[in-house]
């Protein structure tokens, strides 16, 4: 599901670690070190994750 709020793209993900961090790199997020054990852990617990991305061009035209 992806949704756009005034100048945030926001997508809600489910999957685990690996595939959540496949797919915020794919789609240009920066990771630390430590993402693939973070996301595990996150993800046993629960697979749903909201990823939001700024838009600055968007927020700067409002």
């Amino acid at each position: 599901m992806k949704v756009r709020v005034d100048a945030l793209d926001l997508t809600v993900l489910r999957g685990g670690g690996d595939a959540i961090g496949a797919w915020a790199k794919d789609h240009g997020f920066r990771l630390p070190p430590d993402a693939p054990e973070v996301l595990d852990f996150y993800a046993s617990r629960s697979p749903i994750f909201l990823a939001a991305a700024f838009d600055a061009d968007a927020a700067a035209a409002r």
